[in-house]
């Protein structure tokens, strides 16, 4: 079993943590962007006040893209999608969709 790093496994706990306080993990969508504010914002169209939302800076992309396959391998029942053309982004966003 491979451990994560420390930046891994303290965006995990931020990230779960945000997860848990608003009601539980179920119906969460996370993904990895360039962009996390017009990706949230504009293309998911989530709620910016009323939403809950969060998302975290690696210090880089393969970093980032450990971190959504732990979220998802972790029994999580999350979506997720890749957008394409983004190869370098390392900001993984989550939010929970209603």
């Amino acid at each position: 079993m491979i451990m994560p790093t420390k930046q891994q496994a303290e965006i995990i706990t931020d990230i779960t943590s945000h997860m848990e306080k608003s009601g539980g993990i179920d119906g969460w969508f996370v993904g990895v962007t360039d962009k996390p504010k017009e990706q949230l914002f504009e293309v998911c169209n989530v709620d910016k006040e009323n939403a809950w939302w969060i998302y975290r800076t690696a210090e880089d992309s393969p970093t980032a893209t450990k971190v959504k396959v732990a979220l998802l391998n972790n029994g999580f029942k999350l979506d997720s999608f890749e957008k394409d053309g983004i190869t370098e982004a390392k900001i993984i966003y989550a939010y929970r969709k209603s």
